[in-house]
């Protein structure tokens, strides 16, 4: 009877243990309220913010389909003993987002090619998702019937300008306004921490993970940002304190107006099976997948396809950079003998 008692307490207590280790279940949804104790989808919080705010390692976070209009940041989330998860409940169908719907423009007594709406905040960029392009803006509107393809918002008035870059009239565009100068997720110091299916356009870096340790950034899209996935030691592109042993996988990346997937200070990390194209911006240099800044350790960068930019595939300085089983439509930047069963169509 003793022995049959002490079986059934350690069994509880295994059971306990592994519960523990588990971690809690949190649920968002655009049904839920912040006010809701996250515990369960009929409970469930409103915003994406107050779902991460609510993590403790080891827990889980289900995001349910909708847009988000928000930017979600978070300092120190996650352990190195066990996994803490932020999950799309069905992937690509959460999205986070920093643009708004556009106004209707009407063409400007004038210009041929000039085009205005009534618009109450400041605009970071206009976004036309047909041709994928981002308007930047200048410094009047005179300067938008001879360089097409730019904004200029008119503070005073309330007015925003533009010109496509076609020189097609506005309505056979599809048009949104960025408002957001920030993150879509951006997460400080995050460890073992894995981002899996979300969405984020509209913002800077759609997501970033600064000084990230043992993280896992999975089947996510990041479309129309300024970069799409980008992870960086807290100085930028140097320092100390660069994270490691973090992995990019299965992620598509496009649209975006500077680089699809960024690593800066690379330490035993790997960007693998993603696919970056059409990340554009005119006159500049952009990027599919790249490197920048020292090197503390090795960067594989596997069986990816990258089309569309200056470089496909850039990695600078050269260091312990390999390059493998990728398909590069264009430019690439890697030393040779670090490269391995590829397929380049550019220099």
């Amino acid at each position: 009877m003793k022995t049959r008692l002490n079986f059934a307490v350690a069994l509880w207590a295994a059971f306990v243990l592994q519960t523990a280790a588990e971690g809690a279940d949190y649920f968002v949804n655009k049904q839920g309220k912040d006010a809701n104790d996250g515990a369960s989808r009929a409970t469930s919080f409103l915003t994406i913010q107050r779902g991460v705010d609510a993590l403790k390692p080891g827990d889980t976070l289900s995001i349910g389909p909708g847009e988000y209009f928000e930017n979600v940041q978070r300092a120190n989330l996650g352990s190195p003993d066990v996994d803490t998860v932020i999950r799309a409940e069905i992937p690509g169908t959460a999205v986070l987002r920093g643009d708004g719907p556009a106004p209707e423009f009407k063409k400007v007594d004038g210009y041929r090619f000039v085009y205005a709406a009534q618009f109450d905040q400041q605009p970071k960029a206009v976004l036309e998702h047909n041709q994928l392009h981002t308007f930047f803006p200048k410094a009047n509107v005179a300067e938008l019937e001879f360089d097409p393809g730019f904004f200029h918002y008119d503070a005073d008035s309330k007015t925003l300008y533009i010109s496509n870059l076609d020189l097609s009239v506005p309505d056979q565009c599809r048009y949104t306004v960025s408002v957001e100068a920030k993150q879509g997720l951006e997460l400080t110091h995050p460890q073992r921490v894995t981002i899996e299916g979300l969405a984020a356009t509209g913002f800077d870096w759609g997501m970033l993970l600064v000084t990230p340790v043992s993280c896992v950034v999975r089947d996510c899209v990041c479309f129309m940002n300024v970069g799409g996935i980008m992870l960086q030691p807290p100085d930028g592109d140097g320092g100390k304190e660069c994270g490691a042993n973090n992995v990019v996988e299965n992620c598509v990346c496009y649209g975006n107006t500077f680089a699809g997937i960024v690593r800066y200070a690379a330490k035993n990390d790997v960007i693998r099976n993603c696919y970056t194209y059409k990340n554009v911006r005119e006159t500049n240099e952009h990027f599919g997948i790249m490197h920048y800044g020292g090197m503390p350790g090795r960067l594989l960068i596997k069986n990816n396809i990258s089309w569309g930019h200056n470089f496909n595939f850039s990695v600078k300085p050269v260091h312990q950079e390999r390059l493998e089983n990728c398909v590069g439509l264009g430019y690439i930047r890697i030393r040779d003998e670090h490269m391995i069963h590829n397929l380049i169509g550019g220099g």
